[in-house]
């Protein structure tokens, strides 16, 4: 059995910069790897062709940390054929079958099993199950001895998930295209992050057609057009490791589209800011929240005091 772990993401910045004749979106954003971990555990099985996913429920080390794992867990999720876990072992299987000679042969008579202890929650902006696709792809790849390199894993990801891709590679990096062109970047400035999750789970097909609609009334001088992120700025902060530079840059179009659907959004924002956060937006297609702070003591308080007002089911200081 091997252990694979997959991280969730926030985007410090996320533009769209036009959008291709198949309807998917162009991006520039800049996403960067947080400490929520899911865990994949792969065994190998002897039902050749098998890929079996269950659920192991997670046990909280630490109750502030952790906050909200248990509802994570008990989030509607489905373990069948349509889960990305499985579409990417399904897909792995048919890439080694096409390669043939030794990759083919190494399938011969296996499967594999895998339990998912889930602590990222479900629609909250934060990758969660590209994150396991991700690490399903690498474990995979890995238990089965398959060889494929991390190029070939981005490649076969793309296919599952604009996000598979840079959840292959983690850290910090440019994101354009539909997500698929990587540019790696220098790591957030040393700082702590407070990310909270509202109860509303947005669905992310649905905050990109809500953003086009958006765009034709402020095309139609009915509603103002979303503020776009400094992504030059950010990647020039980055480079120079300036924490006030990456906050002022930071911006996320699609928060106009998903904030009057959750209103806890505003306040989780305006509640870290109050509290000391350098900077404060929006996740991806929301609504998670997550807040930039200089220390940790300012992070840690903040977070009981979300808790205490009830404003998100998860709670994460990292």
């Amino acid at each position: 059995m091997i252990r694979e772990i997959g991280r969730a993401k926030v985007n410090l910045a996320l533009d769209i910069v036009g959008q291709r004749d198949d309807g998917y979106h162009l991006v520039r954003m800049v996403m960067h790897s947080v400490g929520i971990e899911d865990v994949l555990e792969i065994s190998l099985t002897e039902n050749e062709g098998e890929i079996l996913l269950e659920p192991k429920t997670a046990l909280p080390e630490d109750d502030a940390k952790e906050a909200g794992t248990e509802e994570a867990n008990k989030a509607p999720l489905s373990y069948g054929e349509d889960n990305l876990i499985v579409k990417a072992g399904r897909l792995l299987f048919r890439e080694a079958e096409k390669r043939g000679g030794e990759a083919a042969e190494k399938l011969r008579g296996k499967g594999v099993h895998i339990f998912l202890e889930k602590n990222i929650p479900l629609q909250a902006g934060m990758a969660g199950g590209s994150t396991d696709c991700a690490a399903a792809l690498r474990g995979i790849n890995r238990i089965l001895e398959l060889d494929f390199t991390e190029d070939e894993l981005c490649t076969f990801g793309a296919m599952l998930g604009a996000d598979v891709p840079f959840c292959i590679k983690g850290g910090t990096a440019l994101s354009e295209g539909i997500g698929e062109i990587l540019t790696p970047l220098p790591s957030l400035p040393e700082s702590v992050m407070l990310i909270a999750k509202p109860t509303a789970g947005i669905s992310t097909p649905a905050a990109y057609k809500g953003y086009d609609e958006l765009m034709k009334k402020a095309e139609a001088g009915e509603l103002p057009f979303p503020k776009r992120p400094d992504l030059e700025g950010m990647i020039q902060s980055l480079r120079e490791g300036n924490l006030q530079g990456v906050a002022g840059a930071m911006g996320n179009v699609l928060e106009p589209v998903t904030s009057p659907l959750c209103p806890e959004i505003a306040k989780l924002e305006e509640e870290m800011l109050a509290a000391g956060a350098i900077g404060a937006q929006m996740s991806g297609s929301g609504p998670t929240v997550f807040g930039i702070f200089a220390n940790a003591e300012d992070a840690w308080k903040t977070a009981e005091k979300l808790s205490e007002m009830n404003l998100a089911e998860s709670i994460f200081v990292v």
